[in-house]
């Protein structure tokens, strides 16, 4: 029973107050209860936006927090499956807000960029819709002929490269390793009237490279006589098509959804290549023991040929005239591994190298906390020494003691990036310092240095965060890609120096764990837009953009202006 007081108490305000909260609480249950959570979109062709009917949609529960690391949806708990209408829209209605993510696949059809997607339900935001994509797989054709006498060249390798990926290669934006022929290449050999076909191919704009025999996949020769030493190869050029010499000279064939493409006769003249003797001195390898080698090329390091009997002199080919790095290690464990990185140049003749194989030494490491900062969970953290000129420290990653210290052992001689991992969002690495020397690029030369090899790593635990939205002329970019950029620049890799993320379908973005100091911002319209640029014309770009200056725990929120080329 309840008791009304008198009308002027400030007992009947009381009641009344907890009365409408009551109300105010019961009505907020009632409207959550009732909330309506929904995935929703289409699936359309890559290159025609025409509907797809009967693609298989399925959807994945990532968890009701942010991940911190995403790894790909195949891993993930699968929430529900459905497949499109003819209008190919479908429909998934989840029973709770968290994080997503949707793909699609068909028999068919190839799943390439845009046939997956990630996304947050909340309940601000309970419905979302999605646009996925899949593509038929078209083919280019053609035919490789002498340049000077228009006959066709058989057994040449043309290798078909996606042009975003070769001209980033090009510019000095990435790095690809592998084996001869990997990477975003596929192969196709000329038959005897010089025709290749190059299948499976995604629609989008796809470069050419005709490979020489002499650079293909059996270049080193172990059993060679004195004249051998003497011979230069012919072959046809190394060349880039439709139009060039290199990849940036070239105008890219655009391949639609399904389509095949003949680009008609590519005319390629013929060329000298030289060799280079390896010589390996006696009593550095055991009877049982290869090589593997690599060449530092246009394309990342690729192995030129692996289980090359150690200890014996072999030769290797296809050398075009100028600076060339060949990399030799033994294929053996890592506490045995003997490295040996040769730089060499050609001019107009064939060259003798000596392969200097050495065992790497020991870096010791540690992390430490910033004067006034608080010590990290140092087991956490993580150190590896990337090569640049050499070959990586063979233990990938090693963790830190619970004192901050480590110690990476076998380390080849050369210039090595230290990548630091682990260290979150709630510091930075304030300092590198390689025996006593600060690398404010991160570089460190490892050598016979007399004074021992010690890196020290700072963490401190201040960082910085920048928020944002996109808009042009004063509205949202949908998923801009956004770019921002310590300044000046030190990293020889300029993309490594960059730190990119995509921002969402409202425009919105966001960077954490940002070290004090000078940044430059920019916003592209997306990341095909990014690697259209090349490394001096992106340098530009980055330097007369928008200025930032972050202090400790600076929290900066920026409205940009979509960057758009003059």
């Amino acid at each position: 029973m309840i008791t009304i007081p008198d009308p002027g108490s400030t007992q009947l305000a009381k009641v009344t107050l907890l009365l409408a909260l009551a109300l105010s609480v019961s009505a907020q249950d009632v409207n959550k209860a009732t909330l309506r959570y929904e995935i929703h979109g289409v699936v359309l062709e890559t290159g025609t936006n025409q509907p797809i009917l009967d693609a298989k949609v399925t959807l994945y529960f990532l968890g009701s927090e942010k991940p911190r690391v995403r790894t790909g949806l195949k891993t993930q708990k699968i929430l529900g499956e459905t497949t499109t209408d003819f209008l190919g829209a479908f429909v998934f209605r989840p029973d709770e807000p968290g994080y997503y993510g949707v793909d699609v696949k068909k028999d068919g059809y190839t799943a390439g960029a845009g046939s997956s997607q990630y996304l947050t339900l909340t309940t601000e935001e309970p419905n979302r819709e999605v646009r996925l994509f899949l593509a038929h797989p078209g083919e280019i054709t053609g035919r490789v002929v002498d340049a000077e006498t228009q006959k066709p060249i058989p057994n040449v390798t043309v290798r078909a490269w996606a042009a975003r990926s070769i001209l980033s290669l090009a510019r000095g934006r990435g790095r690809l390793y592998g084996r001869p022929g990997f990477g975003s290449g596929s192969e196709s050999i000329t038959d005897l009237n010089g025709r290749f076909r190059l299948s499976e191919r995604l629609p989008g704009s796809w470069i050419m490279e005709i490979v020489p025999r002499t650079r293909g996949k059996k270049r080193v020769t172990t059993e060679f006589s004195e004249s051998d030493l003497e011979l230069v190869d012919e072959d046809v050029e190394n060349t880039y098509w439709p139009g060039g010499t290199d990849p940036e000279s070239t105008v890219p064939v655009t391949l639609a959804s399904g389509a095949i493409v003949d680009v008609g006769e590519l005319a390629v003249k013929k060329a000298q290549y030289y060799r280079v003797h390896v010589e390996v001195p006696g009593g550095i390898c055991k009877s049982e023991e290869t090589l593997i080698v690599s060449e530092e090329a246009l394309n990342g390091r690729l192995d030129v040929a692996r289980d090359v009997p150690c200890g014996n002199d072999f030769l290797i080919s296809g050398f075009s005239p100028g600076s060339h790095r060949l990399i030799f290690y033994t294929n053996t464990r890592p506490a045995t591994l003997r490295t040996a990185s040769v730089p060499f140049s050609i001019t107009d003749k064939n060259v003798t190298v000596t392969v200097p194989l050495a065992y790497g030494v020991t870096v010791d490491a540690r992390f430490v906390a910033a004067d006034g900062a608080q010590p990290p969970d140092f087991t956490r953290l993580a150190l590896f020494l990337n090569g640049l000129d050499c070959l990586s420290s063979p233990d990938h990653k090693v963790p830190a003691g619970a004192d901050g210290r480590l110690r990476v052992t076998n380390v080849p001689f050369g210039r090595h990036e230290a990548i630091i991992s682990g260290v979150g969002t709630d510091r930075y690495v304030k300092e590198i310092l390689y025996n006593g020397t600060p690398r404010p690029d991160n570089v460190i030369s490892v050598g016979d240095d007399a004074g021992g090899r010690s890196l020290t790593i700072v963490i401190d635990d201040k960082p910085a965060t920048v928020n944002g939205i996109v808009t042009e002329g004063g509205t949202p970019v949908s998923e801009p890609f956004v770019t921002i950029t310590k300044w000046p620049i030190l990293a020889e890799w300029l993309d490594g120096a960059i730190t990119k993320v995509r921002g969402d379908d409202k425009g919105r973005f966001s960077f954490n764990g940002l070290a004090p100091g000078e940044y430059r911002v920019v916003a592209f319209a997306s990341s095909t837009q990014y690697a259209e640029y090349d490394q001096a014309t992106l340098r530009r770009i980055i330097e007369t953009s928008q200025k930032l200056e972050l202090g400790p725990r600076a929290l900066k929120n920026l409205t940009l202006e979509l960057w758009k080329p003059e």
